[in-house]
């Protein structure tokens, strides 16, 4: 089986500049930093008129949408998720995304590449013996979250045209 780093396509698509994050959501929040307690985040954001609805955000954690997350429950039925509300004050657009609970696993072999402050993965081969056939999952080995999703968990996604997502293939060893 194939498994893929799933992000959101950067080049031609203006992002949501997320202006309040800090101090509210990290990085670790898909994973040890979970708060089940919470069932909600309201966050500033500067929505620009040409910004597209993307299914998925990986910057400041991973963020996807209403179809993402369904998805996610089809494959992981008990994961629980907070939802992300991203609103222009300026334009009173808003967008709705789901912050994920999800398992963070150190599962890349050490013939992986990553940049120099180890925040994004170049090149990445996943240990075979690890990996289990888990179908979604976070990169341990890697500072900035990493979502990594298996190939029948892709195809379902894209049966439900999904926007503005970017798939980088993992070798397997």
């Amino acid at each position: 089986m194939k498994y893929f780093v799933f992000s959101e396509q950067m080049e031609n698509n203006p992002i949501p500049d997320i202006k309040n994050w800090f101090g509210k959501i990290t990085s670790k929040d898909n994973s040890e930093h979970f708060d089940s307690e919470r069932g909600w985040i309201l966050l500033e954001a500067k929505l620009k008129a040409e910004s597209i609805y993307m299914d998925i955000l990986t910057f400041p954690c991973i963020l996807v949408s209403e179809k993402v997350m369904k998805v996610i429950w089809m494959y992981r039925r008990r994961t629980n998720a907070t939802k992300v509300i991203l609103l222009d004050s300026d334009s009173q657009n808003t967008m709705l995304y789901y912050l994920p609970e999800l398992p963070r696993h150190e599962y890349l072999c050490k013939e992986s590449t990553f940049d120099k402050t180890k925040t994004k993965l170049l090149e990445g081969a996943l240990d075979n013996n690890k990996i289990q056939d888990i179908p979604l999952f976070i990169l341990g080995e890697v500072s900035k979250a990493t979502l990594v999703i298996r190939e029948d968990v892709v195809e379902s996604l894209i049966r439900r045209n999904v926007r503005g997502i970017k798939l980088q293939e993992l070798s397997i060893m």
